[in-house]
C-alpha cells in the first residue's frame, strides 16, 4: 500500500473533495458580476448630463438661475457619490462640473443681460 489517499496531495484524507461538476458558473451576459462604470465613463456621463440641462437653461427665460440651482445639485451629487463610492472619478467630475457649469452659467449671464466684460 503505497498510497492510500486518494484525494488529491496536501489534503487530509478525512475531508471529502469538493465536487467541481455541480459548481455553478455564470457567464458575462448573465449578470451575475456588475461591473462599475470606468473613470472615463462616469466623467463623460457627467459631462454629457451638465451640457443637456445647461443647454436647456439657455433657451429659458430664467435660465442662469435655474442653471446654478441645477449646477449646485449636481456638484453636490458627485461629491456625495464620492465619498460614497470612494473613487477619485466622481471627486474629479464634482470638479470638472463645477468649473465647467460656473464658466457657461456666466457666459450665458453675460450674454443674456447684455453685460460686457
Amino acid at each position: 500500500m503505497a498510497n492510500d489517499n486518494i484525494w488529491e496531495p496536501g489534503q487530509p484524507p478525512g475531508d471529502p473533495q469538493p465536487d467541481k461538476t455541480n459548481q455553478r458558473t455564470e457567464s458575462p451576459q448573465s449578470g451575475g458580476d456588475k461591473k462599475p462604470f470606468s473613470d472615463g465613463r462616469i466623467l463623460g456621463l457627467n459631462m454629457l448630463i451638465l451640457v443637456i440641462y445647461t443647454g436647456l437653461c439657455a433657451l429659458t427665460s430664467g435660465g442662469p438661475i435655474f442653471d446654478a440651482f441645477l449646477l449646485f445639485v449636481h456638484v453636490l451629487f458627485c461629491f456625495v457619490a464620492a465619498l460614497t463610492y470612494k473613487r477619485w472619478a466622481w471627486g474629479l467630475s464634482a470638479l470638472a462640473v463645477l468649473l465647467i457649469g460656473v464658466s457657461t452659467c456666466v457666459g450665458i449671464l453675460f450674454n443674456v443681460s447684455g453685460l460686457q466684460i
